[in-house]
């Protein structure tokens, strides 16, 4: 190494600052030290204080050493502590992007992938018309509402989204039946997923549609959190967390799809709504005249109305078709009365596709625009069972279509989800009773029948009663609340089957203990289910925070129940009672530790029921291993392997395993009846590819509102709907 001049001076100069520092200490000690032998009177009190200290410290120097290894400890912990949180929060912060990512992705696939790009009316590419109508809102500064103002031209250039991008509020909607107003709401979701994809600080845009509001007419809020968890299997903290801090941009479809009577308590919970969260943005979709007739307007910002489409468009687009929709210009030249019918962008659209290459002869029918909508459709259908084979005839696509647009019609449904299906669905009393119980019996018969074989025929009638009763009686939905006195309920109920039960075990000195211990955990578990959510888990992390508290919880609550089983029952020890409530709380403990998530998978039809399925076996195997142990220890192997069967089979049904078999029993009966096919999926793809249908998602949408009544009527007027009149359908499309 070669030293330069200057790095010598410098070496020299530290050097000579260390040998100052060192004279410096050894003047100070010597300072100090002699102040200490001989210190004068203003030092006196410090010098006797500082050895009455270290004398204490001499005599408590275990105490001191202690002390001083946990200041230390805490000295060295607090920045690791603090780096740990750092990176928790990062964490977190990168868990909540990648769920916002996910539900950006879910959005588009369901919405833009599956139902815009491939539709109708985005296939007539025409600029369809709009005009600003103040009068049908009332901003929320305003007091009154600005009835009779002016309606103003939109510019022929200006889009919906740079409509709605000029306001600070909400906008609605409104238009004619098949006018295009959904295509617009799709429209503007497309360009808000892009703006949200390319700045985080955008809300998330999600579609949803409000006929299921008026089911049970709840606050808007709740509603929301209900539709997200139910619609795109988001957990439901996920979605109040979101909803809380106002990152959902809400795009509301359907308002005309409630029933009358509803439509202003709906537009009222919107208002509040908007009230309750200050500064969100919404979009609301009507139809114009379903609008005009309610009381109360919604508190927004802008209206616009889309126009229909003037005979200029509509000859210029049949004259770019060419020849093969000659018939059609010739029919509406023969007869004028068909411009009003053929404004529709919708309807334009159906009879581009169903008279292409054909004679219109429906378009020359007198009639109702009613009535030749009606015809239109038929003719459309028939078509698309002309230009695209299939697996299901023309008449048994219109049954079965038939009934299911007749089933959503009256239970205000715009999207069918065959994961949804219920027993309510049946359409008789007697059927539903049978879809529910029948899932219960097959399963007491089964495990009755094992029973028997493996002890006696006795013991396995009561287990099979056991499992016939309790599950049976067992309902499969309950009001959403923090505490159901319905669940309390039920969870009573099914503790005196248990007590009865487990009474006939022993009829001499059993019952009466039976009956007490039946009760005691029937209130245990009303109490336990009161607070339980069962949430959609797409992905399952682990929480060792949830963890230890559910393990808190569940060895503490097994404690209990273990000593009460033992001390009662005249057939068990105390330490085996104790070991089966022990080993009941640590099961509940670990499940507690599995939190739900979101993962970037596309959602597919019937989802809900095979990952209920992947769960009840899951939970079923893991019951029945861990509970087998404790009694192959106690009872013996013969005992264990029926201890394995009964846990497994009952986590499993808890978990998920009674609605998969439940639905298996609806789709069975259904097609007994002639309702549905039982492969379901299968016949609603094939409608899909005959353009009746649309996939949204893991659900299905008739490719427009009025399809779906056409389809409910005619079922309706062959005796198959559930409508109460075949005349309710107003084909109006002017």
């Amino acid at each position: 190494m070669v030293l330069t001049r200057k790095s010598w001076s410098s070496a020299q100069a530290r050097r000579w600052r260390f040998v100052a520092i060192v004279i410096l200490l050894l003047v100070a000690s010597v300072a100090i030290l002699e102040l200490w032998a001989t210190p004068p009177p203003l030092l006196t009190g410090p010098r006797a204080l500082t050895v009455a200290a270290l004398g204490w410290v001499h005599t408590h120097v275990l105490t001191v050493t202690v002390a001083g290894l946990l200041v230390s400890m805490a000295g060295l912990g607090m920045p690791l502590l603090l780096r740990k949180l750092e990176r928790r929060d990062a964490f977190v912060q990168q868990h909540r992007t990648h769920e916002r990512q996910v539900m950006l992705a879910r959005v588009r696939h369901r919405w833009i992938t599956g139902v815009l790009d491939p539709s109708l009316t985005d296939q007539v590419r025409i600029q369809i018309g709009m005009h600003r109508r103040p009068d049908a809102v009332r901003p929320p500064d305003m007091m009154i509402r600005r009835a009779g103002a002016r309606t103003v031209a939109v510019p022929a250039d200006m889009s919906i989204s740079a409509i709605f991008n000029e306001l600070g509020g909400g906008l609605l909607i409104l238009g004619a039946p098949g006018s295009g107003k959904t295509t617009a709401l799709l429209q503007l979701a497309r360009d808000l997923i892009e703006d949200a994809e390319a700045d985080q600080t955008q809300p998330i845009p999600v579609v949803f549609n409000l006929s299921s509001w008026a089911a049970r007419r709840p606050a808007l809020d709740d509603w929301l959190i209900n539709e997200l968890h139910t619609r795109y299997f988001v957990p439901r903290q996920i979605g109040a967390r979101w909803l809380a801090g106002n990152e959902l941009l809400p795009l509301f479809d359907g308002l005309d799809e409630i029933a009358p009577s509803d439509r202003n308590g709906c537009i009222e919970a919107i208002n509040q709504f908007l009230r309750d969260h200050g500064l969100v943005r919404i979009v609301v979709c009507s139809r114009t005249h379903e609008y005009a007739t309610l009381a109360s307007v919604l508190q927004l910002e802008e209206a616009v109305e889309l126009e229909p489409l003037t005979r200029q468009q509509v000859s210029d687009y049949l004259a770019a078709s060419g020849a093969p929709l000659a018939d059609v210009r010739a029919a509406l030249a023969a007869d004028p009365t068909l411009w009003d019918l053929l404004c529709s962008p919708l309807v334009l659209a159906i009879a581009a596709v169903a008279y292409q290459d054909r004679p219109a002869n429906a378009l020359r029918i007198a009639g109702t625009p009613g009535q030749r909508l009606a015809l239109l459709f038929e003719a459309y259908t028939q078509r698309m069972f002309e230009r695209r084979s299939g697996r299901y005839t023309f008449a048994r696509t219109q049954h079965w279509l038939g009934w299911l647009a007749g089933s959503m019609w009256v239970r205000n449904e715009s999207e069918f989800h065959l994961d949804r299906l219920q027993p309510d669905w049946l359409p008789s009393a007697a059927l539903q009773r049978l879809a529910a119980l029948s899932p219960a019996v097959s399963v007491g018969l089964v495990f009755g029948l094992v029973v028997a074989l493996v002890l006696s025929v006795a013991e396995g009638l009561v287990w099979g009663l056991f499992f016939v009763l309790v599950f049976g009686l067992k309902k499969a939905d309950y009001p959403e609340a923090s505490w159901s006195w319905p669940r309390i309920r039920g969870a009573l109920r099914a503790g005196l089957v248990v007590g009865l039960v487990l009474g006939l075990d022993d009829l001499r000195d059993g019952l009466d203990k039976g009956l007490a211990q039946g009760l005691f955990f029937g209130l245990v578990g009303g109490l336990l289910f009161a607070f339980r959510k069962t949430e959609p888990v797409e992905e399952v992390n682990w929480s060792w925070w949830r963890a230890r508290v559910g393990l808190v919880v569940g060895l503490a609550g097994g404690l209990i129940c273990g000593l009460t089983y033992g001390l009662t029952s005249p057939t068990v020890e105390l330490a085996q009672g104790l070991l089966l409530g022990l080993s009941f709380g640590a099961a509940v403990g670990l499940i507690h530790g599995l939190v739900p998530g979101l993962v970037d998978k596309r959602t597919f039809p019937n989802e809900g029921i095979y990952r209920s399925a992947r769960r009840a076996l899951a939970i079923g195997l893991f019951f029945g291993l861990f509970f087998a142990l404790p009694f192959w220890l106690y009872f013996g192997l013969t005992n264990a392997l029926l201890a394995e069967l009964f846990f497994g089979v009952a986590g499993g049904l808890l978990f998920g395993g009674l609605a998969c078999l439940q639905h298996f029993a609806v789709r069975v009966l259904l097609t007994l009846r002639g309702f549905a096919p039982l492969r379901y999926i299968s016949f609603l793809d094939d409608a899909t590819e005959r353009l009746l249908l649309r996939r949204a998602g893991g659900g299905y949408i008739f490719i427009h509102r009025l399809l779906l009544e056409y389809f409910a009527v005619c079922s309706a007027r062959s005796g198959l709907g559930q409508l109460g009149r075949t005349d309710d359908w107003v084909l109006d499309v002017k």
